[in-house]
């Protein structure tokens, strides 16, 4: 047997390099796994959270000093750990349930620490610098953003356009230098960019009464040869009565869920069809778990942190079989990017804005009608003999006709209308004003509502690359910001030495939206893009929410021009009249419905963050 000389590697291991030490963990999670396949369940713990307190440590010491892609790496580099951890937490629980349940703490507590920490420790950095009255070190995170903004727009010119003397890789690295040293310089970064270790009690201690907190974890288990065997999801549940430990719930049906159960929800969304099948997929076993915390009382809000496939589906569209009503008629539920939203919240003691009262104070921009086609005709044929197309504008389709939208110019001049009679400061940006340079020039805005066409392309698969220019196109696309974006005036014929009237998430990521209280992105998939395990949609939602936005409004699959401008009116109207902005549009959801009974209609879009 293998277990003597794991024990002596890790004996010889701790004295000659010490517990800090990578591969002091890397023969934890060795010996841990040997004791795991023996049974020795308490053992094999035991050194999981050592090996997993060593990269902790790491991440602390590390994250401070890297760019994002860096720490996106690094973190890539460790998930293993945390990976393995989760996978022998469900073993244990299901072999020690009901008598020992305490495992659940460990695997909630870890993913208050791992759980969006890139998103995390990125917005810390931000928050730090812009707050640091540093003016040197302001100067150069601003420098740094300019220079990104111009890297995206020279990435995106045509190989045939570019100076053959401007080395782009080497712009890249000198940019993500100049991250670095920004985050080395601020002293303020060596004790606040720690990711504190929260516990699951501290979640409990910031719910309220009957609240509910939900955290989602997708797994993917792997074979003996490291290969993806099979896919779960674990929902670990804590209400205002846990007293123990959080309870844990495995989804053993994954691949299912993320497959055909998928196709299936979307199919009958898209093609307006009954739907008795998802709720019992998606929500049900949840439902249970929480009807048996409460003896089936109602809560009065379930916070919801999902991850995987849970952000590609609108809980509220779920329907019940049995009572024949949606979720958004029979729970209160609010999205949020980790449980440790709620921690933070009331460590800062932040009195929440109520935005329905202190009008006087607002910045409201509504941006919408945008004129697509600068040059006034009706249609505009694109090729690439008239010109050159920069990579994002040849895969969006520049070469179509981009319809108009004639209901966002009335859903923006009504809802600058319902401001106007609050006295509201309202800005109205249409037709040839929806530009891109006009939303890059506002410095944190109260309220951005944005109508236009959104976009979200998939990856082109390597099979379907033929040509030089495909295989350029791909090589931009492999950045799932350049993926999504919103088309704005003149992004069918930009002109030389302007915006190209495509505001991309990369983009966006450099607005300033610092204290934005709201930001609506009233277009079709704006809340779609890349998923990664623990850090969620890689697009625009994270982009705006990166720039600033504290709450976001988005969309989940191409929407009703008219839906969504009744939504959206509604929103607004219930909204100024003295609702918190989650009970206005939870109202205006079920306002819609009365006219459009299917969730096709009502229920594209989505409310995340606070």
């Amino acid at each position: 047997m293998r277990l003597p000389y794991y024990l002596e590697t890790k004996t010889i291991l701790k004295k000659t390099v010490g517990k800090e030490h990578p591969d002091y963990a890397s023969s934890c999670a060795n010996l841990a796994l040997l004791y795991y396949r023996v049974g020795s369940y308490q053992k094999a713990n035991l050194l999981h959270k050592e090996a997993l307190q060593n990269k902790k440590n790491q991440i602390n010491i590390l994250f401070p000093i890297l760019s994002e892609n860096e720490k996106q790496d690094y973190f890539s580099s460790i998930y293993p750990f945390f990976r393995d951890f989760t996978d022998f937490a469900i073993q244990y629980y299901s072999h020690n349930y009901p008598q020992n349940k305490k495992i659940s703490e460990d695997l909630f507590n870890q993913h208050l620490f791992t759980k969006g920490i890139i998103f995390s420790s990125t917005q810390k950095m931000k928050e730090q610098i812009l707050n640091s009255k540093d003016s040197v070190l302001i100067n150069q995170y601003e420098d740094w953003k300019k220079q990104k903004e111009e890297y995206v727009t020279l990435f995106q010119a045509p190989m045939s356009e570019r100076d053959s003397s401007v080395n782009i890789e080497e712009i890249a690295s000198q940019i993500n230098e100049l991250e670095r040293e920004i985050s080395k310089k601020s002293e303020l970064f060596k004790s606040n960019t720690e990711q504190k270790e929260y516990t699951w009690q501290d979640v409990k201690n910031s719910i309220d009464k009957n609240e509910a907190a939900i955290e989602i974890i997708r797994l993917v288990r792997l074979n003996n040869q490291e290969k993806p065997k099979d896919t779960v999801y674990v929902a670990l549940i804590l209400t205002d009565k846990t007293k123990e430990s959080p309870e844990l719930l495995v989804l053993e049906n994954g691949q299912e869920l993320e497959n055909g159960a998928l196709s299936f929800y979307q199919n009958n969304i898209d093609f307006q069809l009954g739907d008795d099948e998802s709720y019992n997929q998606y929500w049900k076993p949840i439902q249970d778990k929480l009807d048996s915390l409460s003896n089936k009382k109602s809560y009065s809000k379930i916070y919801f942190s999902p991850d995987g496939i849970y952000h590609k589906l609108n809980l509220n569209t779920l329907k019940n079989p049995k009572t024949k009503e949606f979720l958004v008629e029979e729970q209160n539920i609010q999205l949020i990017t980790s449980s440790r939203d709620l921690i933070e919240r009331k460590e800062k003691g932040e009195q929440k804005i109520d935005l329905s009262k202190n009008f006087e104070n607002y910045k409201t921009y509504l941006l919408g009608y945008p004129a697509y086609n600068l040059n006034g005709k009706d249609t505009l044929k694109v090729n690439g003999k008239d010109r050159s197309l920069n990579g994002l504008q040849r895969v969006v389709g520049q070469q179509t006709v981009v319809p108009v939208l004639e209901g966002t110019k009335i859903e923006t001049n009504e809802i600058n209308d319902l401001f106007a009679q609050k006295n509201v400061n309202t800005t109205l940006l249409q037709n040839k004003e929806a530009t891109e340079e006009n939303i890059k020039e506002l410095e944190n805005p109260t309220i951005l509502h944005i109508a236009t066409h959104g976009f979200f392309i998939n990856q082109i698969p390597e099979s379907e690359v033929t040509t030089m220019q495909e295989a350029e196109d791909r090589n931009l696309l492999q950045n799932p910001f350049l993926r999504s974006g919103l088309l704005l005036a003149g992004c069918q014929n930009p002109q030389t030495g302007q915006e190209d009237g495509i505001l991309s998430a990369e983009e966006a990521m450099n607005l300033n939206l610092n204290g934005t209280e709201l930001v609506v992105l009233s277009a079709c998939e704006t809340g779609l893009g890349d998923i990664q395990n623990g850090e969620g949609v890689y697009g625009l939602q994270r982009a705006f929410r990166q720039a600033g936005a504290k709450t976001l409004i988005m969309s989940l699959w191409k929407v009703s021009d008219e839906a969504t401008q009744l939504l959206m009116v509604t929103f607004y109207e219930e909204f100024l009249s003295g609702k918190t902005k989650r009970e206005a549009f939870k109202i205006a959801q079920l306002k819609l419905k009365e006219k459009y009974a299917e969730p096709y209609y009502w229920g594209a879009f989505v409310m995340v963050g606070e």
